[in-house]
């Protein structure tokens, strides 16, 4: 765990470092895929998904403290499971600076959004994420958590 980072919840003031982070921080899946925003996106985020939270990881020190460096989100709804609608939480959006990762960054962006996740839809509701195949980091921190096994989307 990497002490010099710090999480907090995202906030609209953190909507031009997002964009800048989602940039230059393509995913390490199959087909690297990085967000290119054309608008600010904590506020697209909030206008598309009002039921939404949001995590930063900033620096805390150093002479670029309070940098983004990392960010994740969890949205809120229901999902029908064995013809059943539960509370439900998606966990998307992570992101973590590539001069950042393997810092164990992305296990803290994700043990926050569970925990926020866990409380607001409670035991019974349902929890889950999407990953792209090859994304190696993020299908072990799925993994750490998941009840069930990811399924894959594309071979």
């Amino acid at each position: 765990m990497d002490a010099t980072i710090q999480l907090r919840p995202i906030t609209l003031e953190d909507g031009p470092a997002l964009r800048a982070l989602a940039a230059r921080s393509p995913d390490a899946g199959r087909i690297p895929v990085a967000a290119v925003y054309h608008v600010d996106p904590v506020r697209l985020h909030r206008a598309l998904e009002p039921d939404t939270a949001g995590v930063a990881a900033v620096t805390a020190g150093g002479p670029d403290a309070g940098a983004l460096v990392g960010a994740g989100f969890v949205r809120f709804g229901e999902r029908r499971l064995a013809g059943r609608w539960l509370p439900a939480a998606e966990l998307h959006s992570l992101v973590v600076d590539p001069a950042y990762r393997r810092r164990g960054i992305g296990g803290r962006l994700v043990d926050w959004r569970l925990a926020a996740a866990r409380e607001r839809v409670g035991p019974e509701g349902v929890i889950f994420t999407r990953v792209q195949a090859g994304n190696a980091a993020s299908l072990a921190l799925a993994r750490r958590w998941a009840t069930h096994r990811p399924i894959p989307l594309l071979p």
